[in-house]
């Protein structure tokens, strides 16, 4: 397992678990956790077990809706990240998953697979594509971690259509949700910074949920 780590300081309250997109790799995410500056956060930026199916970089799910999904690196390998975080004294409401697009859709499956909450999950960009596994896997103790999902209104690779789709499937399941739009394709939005930041460090993911009648509209 090859895990990048990211601070700015040796006095850390929290640990940061950051998911890269397709083909990214371990790197990917530190402009992310640069952006934040949260001095008291500790990142730890996986690689994805498999090598990218086309181009350079890796992939946390390999394969083809007709050949099938790999994924049981991908699903052996999270647990182990937490293992390392909590070997550094982090407890499970000092972690949290910040994930962008495929990164993301790990991030919530994970999440959902523990047998424990934790502090919450960002997931940027990114949709639960498979429901059935994520029903599957989900604990009851799981549905205490709060999340937060940011989507650019201009995306059109993930579009705000299927998060809208993975806001309703998760609050229908009994998580705790917010959903948060941006003017943005793509990537992940620099106005989101300061609400991240919040949801990490001031815990203001006890906000109200925002209901399905609330939404914006899908483009």
């Amino acid at each position: 397992m090859i895990v990048e780590t990211y601070h700015l300081s040796d006095s850390h309250v929290r640990a940061v678990i950051g998911l890269h997109g397709w083909r990214g790799n371990e790197f990917s995410m530190q402009p992310v956790a640069k952006m934040l500056k949260m001095e008291k956060s500790k990142w730890f930026m996986p690689r994805a077990p498999y090598d990218a199916d086309t181009g350079n970089g890796y992939t946390w799910f390999s394969g083809s809706d007709e050949e099938g999904w790999r994924y049981q690196r991908t699903m052996d390998m999270m647990p182990r990240l937490f293992s390392e975080a909590a070997d550094e004294g982090f407890t499970a409401q000092e972690t949290f998953l910040v994930g962008f697009s495929m990164g993301a859709g790990l991030a919530l499956l994970a999440a959902a697979a523990l047998p424990y909450a934790i502090g919450g999950v960002i997931a940027i960009s990114g949709f639960v594509k498979n429901p059935d596994l994520l029903t599957s896997l989900m604990t009851d103790e799981s549905k205490g971690t709060p999340i937060m999902i940011i989507q650019g209104s201009g995306d059109s690779i993930v579009t705000p259509k299927k998060s809208r789709t993975t806001f309703e499937l998760l609050q229908s399941l009994g998580y705790s949700v917010q959903y948060q739009t941006y003017d943005a394709g793509h990537k992940v939005p620099n106005d989101a910074m300061p609400l991240m930041k919040s949801f990490i460090e001031k815990g203001e993911h006890t906000a109200n949920n925002i209901s399905s009648d609330e939404m914006p509209s899908t483009v």
